[in-house]
């Protein structure tokens, strides 16, 4: 160990600048190129896991330039009354509440104080089977979402709150005691990259005209562009809305709209943006290991060079070719390794602020990490073993003749 760290600091103090620079450079290149690569697949999969997922459309309403509404959350009327005047609209799913943050859940403990717990609670018309088809693992889903009390629970969140006890039949308590519910089935969690959220889904309240805390989804099989035009006509909307649309006018805009779900979460220019940026930081990425790459062969052959005295007489003394390769080798595996645990938070910071512009991002497990470190290993012994080899079992007398 302590030959390993005076050899270290030899070459440290050879290549300082050259050296670190290099691997280092690698190492955020490859890191950063990986969560790239992740997030752009994590953004083009969004909300592709479903079984329906190119026949779900969303339903919302545009009101103008100047409006104040969230064009995302509709009212319970209008998709419902959609519907009825429009038959290629089929099942129907409203899901209210997604994005408003968690509620509390207490759960009775047995001769104790109740456990409160912080879960993802929405409410849900029956169409969500139809639409979404949860995969349900356990219970049933009779009449689950057909009135008050009843709950349909993510497989994770049962795990969560049960722990290895069976989930079903047992009761939920809103924190506020407004209301409580029995679970009656467990489906198998959304992929993280879904607009749905995973908890509890129950039974959807009705809601005056006015609050405007829906999101609706519908399962469509014809042309969209089309559909849109119909359900917007006159003899849908009424003549006067139908006028409106016409003039474009901003008093009492109102145009409802219909897109694929994965090309709502698209809809943004950003993500157009920021997938052609992960483009250039990809082939930026692939310049950095091509140029890091050189630099540790650069290292490598300079190292052999310098020690072909050495390794000749070490040879002529009856080392191995295996000793001389690791000899050769541990020098830049040293460097290897104190480059990496710079370059791990360099690249996470620099990671961290490229995905903040995302809405919704890739989680960066640290797996990732452990595969770039693998990665850089395999990258770097591939370039280092060849020329090390090549001195390893050149001629001795060759290097010592040069003497």
């Amino acid at each position: 160990m302590n030959y390993l760290f005076r050899n270290f600091g030899s070459v440290l103090r050879q290549f300082t600048t050259s050296s670190i620079i290099n691997i280092v450079g690698l190492s955020v290149a490859l890191l950063v190129f990986f969560v790239v690569l992740i997030q752009v697949h994590y953004d083009l999969t969004y909300d592709r896991g479903y079984k329906n997922a190119d026949r779900i459309a969303q339903f919302y309403v545009d009101f103008g330039r100047d409006s104040w509404v969230t064009l995302d959350y509709v009212n319970q009327q209008d998709p419902f009354e959609t519907q009825q005047k429009v038959p290629e609209l089929k099942s129907l799913c409203l899901v209210s509440g997604i994005g408003n943050g968690e509620t509390a859940i207490d759960l009775n403990a047995e001769g104790g104080m109740p456990q409160t717990f912080q879960v993802n609670v929405r409410q849900t018309n029956p169409g969500f089977f139809a639409v979404f088809t949860p995969e349900i693992v356990r219970g049933d889903t009779t009449r689950l979402l057909d009135e008050p009390g009843r709950a349909l629970i993510s497989e994770k969140t049962a795990e969560r709150l049960f722990g290895q006890d069976d989930p079903i039949g047992k009761v939920l308590y809103a924190h506020d005691g407004t209301e409580q519910w029995v679970v009656q089935a467990v489906y198998r969690d959304f992929p993280a990259n879904s607009s749905l959220e995973n908890g509890i889904y129950t039974y959807l309240k009705e809601r005056p005209r006015g609050s405007w805390g829906c999101k609706a989804y519908f399962l469509v099989d014809t042309d969209l562009k089309a559909l849109q035009e119909k359900i917007n006509s006159e003899e849908v909307r009424g003549k006067e809305a139908a006028e409106r649309l016409r003039e474009k006018s901003d008093e009492g805009y109102m145009e409802l709209c219909l897109t694929r779900l994965n090309d709502h979460y698209h809809m943004d220019q950003l993500y157009q943006k920021e997938t052609n940026m992960a483009k250039l930081i990809g082939l930026f990425g692939l310049l950095v290991v091509l140029i890091a790459v050189m630099g540790v062969y650069g290292l490598i052959v300079f190292t052999t060079k310098q020690k072909a005295k050495e390794i000749a007489i070490r040879k002529v003394n009856g080392s191995s070719v295996r000793e001389i390769l690791l000899m050769l080798n541990r020098n830049v595996l040293s460097l290897l390794g104190v480059a990496f645990v710079i370059a791990v938070p360099v690249a996470y910071y620099f990671i961290q602020r490229w995905l903040e512009n995302f809405a919704y991002q890739t989680p960066v497990h640290a797996w990732v990490f452990l595969l770039g470190g693998l990665v850089v290993l395999a990258i770097t012994l591939a370039t280092v073993s060849g020329q090390s080899y090549r001195s390893a079992t050149a001629n001795p007398t060759r290097a010592l003749n040069k003497e």
